[in-house]
């Protein structure tokens, strides 16, 4: 089940790409901005990025899609909220 929030980062952040395939728009590589940066003692970067990646993806689907995919749209917005609300808890479970 620990699997079960890892394939749903996976398929969020793969959703964009896969809207902008069908469209036949541009696959090149998206401009992220650089990584936070982070306080003393504040670890797993990667963690950190694959959330500013998410909210890029959130920003994306709210602002450029066409239309709302037979309300896809919508629950992969709020699929990308719980993933994010995954990581924000993994981060601080860590902290513990």
């Amino acid at each position: 089940m620990k699997k079960l929030p890892l394939l749903l980062v996976v398929a969020v952040l793969s959703f964009p790409s896969a809207m902008l395939a069908q469209a036949g728009g541009s696959m090149a590589a998206p401009q992220t901005n650089p990584p936070a940066k982070m306080t003393k003692g504040e670890g797993h970067p990667e963690i950190h990025q694959a959330m500013q990646h998410l909210r890029e993806a959130k920003q994306i689907l709210q602002q450029k899609a066409a239309r709302d995919f037979e309300g896809h749209r919508k629950q992969a917005v709020e699929s990308i909220d719980q993933a994010i609300e995954h990581l924000k808890q993994a981060l601080q479970d860590d902290k513990k």
